[in-house]
């Protein structure tokens, strides 16, 4: 059995809507915590601010919304 969680990450910034945010965590993320993405050069930290748990492709997901 894995312990990995799949996760979808977005966010409503544009300024960081084209970077690439982790599909699997190692722990379930929380609200206050940050994830890093990746885009280009840049490696953008946004704050989780919601945890939604979800079905996707026939197994379970965190959907996770990030924000500054």
């Amino acid at each position: 059995m894995s312990n990995i969680i799949h996760g979808r990450c977005h966010t409503n910034l544009d300024e960081w809507r084209g970077a690439k945010w982790p599909t699997k965590f190692v722990a379930l993320p929380r609200v206050g915590d940050y994830v890093r993405g990746e885009q280009g050069d840049y490696r953008p930290w946004l704050r989780v601010v919601t945890v939604t748990h979800e079905w996707h492709n026939g197994e379970p997901t965190v959907l996770v919304e990030l924000h500054k």
